[in-house]
């Protein structure tokens, strides 16, 4: 299984965007991820459970770290191709973690 995730933060540059996004990288980095776009993320979980961890891990930063997060995550899925128009080896990337599912 998949899922995307897209975020805004709306802090200016400096350590407290930096401390938040470390946070949310910490967070994804606990699974495989593909990160090619600023804040857009393809993420392979083995189940429900993982993909609510996730979801209830960045909850928590966005309400209890800073009020400055939004997020949007897809539900999980299996399988499919995105398109796009990305650099070459982006889709290789990308493809990986699909591929995961199948």
């Amino acid at each position: 299984m998949h899922f995307v995730l897209t975020y805004d933060l709306s802090l200016p540059a400096g350590d407290s965007r930096q401390i938040i996004e470390k946070e949310i990288e910490t967070v994804l980095n606990r699974y495989r991820n593909v990160h090619q776009l600023s804040t857009f993320y393809v993420v392979h979980v083995a189940n429900i459970d993982e993909w609510e961890t996730i979801r209830r891990d960045l909850s928590y930063i966005a309400t209890h770290r800073t009020n400055n997060l939004s997020f949007i995550m897809s539900p999980p899925m299996t399988g499919g191709r995105y398109n796009g128009i990305l650099p070459g080896e982006a889709w290789r990337d990308i493809n990986g973690i699909t591929d995961m599912d199948v």
